[in-house]
């Protein structure tokens, strides 16, 4: 008997790490299909159409920029993905409206107005930011943040992304859409 026990026992190691092994593969399969890939939530839906008031009092329209493609990006302060991807947000929507091509919209989830404040003068975020009064992060079907959607001229989401993006990335999706 003791020796059944003892080559169960010298098993169990096994079978653990070959369960381990199988979660952490799977984990971060899924990890790498959010971030590298369209989440497909609402991709080729007409974006749901909104009016944004903004941090700085002024309001801003969706369907106001029909006509040429809109980057919305979902961000929280608190966020550490958001922190790390502002600057190239800010860096890209400058470059693009010194172009005349994509309009940007930063929305606010889950936030005291007072970090969202900061966090935009921190990082010098040249385009319009309001706080998500409205849900529009579950109408746009966000499950993670950051989460950038990407409306084409005609006002279809064309893409959506989970996750910061890097310039050259955050180029090549606006430059498919324009």
């Amino acid at each position: 008997m003791p020796h059944r026990c003892a080559s169960a026992q010298q098993r169990w190691p096994v079978v653990a790490g070959v369960l381990l092994l199988a979660i952490l593969l799977v984990t971060g399969t899924i990890q790498q299909a959010m971030q590298e890939t369209d989440t497909g939530t609402v991709v080729g839906a007409a974006a749901p159409d909104f009016t944004l008031q903004t941090f700085d009092g002024n309001v801003v329209r969706l369907s106001s920029f029909r006509g040429r493609p809109v980057v919305i990006n979902f961000w929280a302060s608190w966020c550490p993905p958001c922190r790390a991807e502002a600057p190239t947000l800010g860096n890209v929507a400058r470059a693009e409206h010194a172009a005349g091509r994509a309009a940007f919209i930063g929305i606010d989830i889950r936030d005291q107005e007072e970090s969202a404040r900061k966090f935009l003068a921190d990082f010098s975020i040249p385009y319009p930011n309001g706080p998500d009064t409205q849900n529009l992060e579950s109408a746009y079907g966000s499950i993670g943040l950051p989460y950038t959607v990407f409306v084409d001229a005609d006002g279809t989401i064309a893409r959506t992304w989970i996750g910061p993006l890097d310039e050259q990335r955050l180029v090549a999706i606006i430059d498919e859409i324009a």
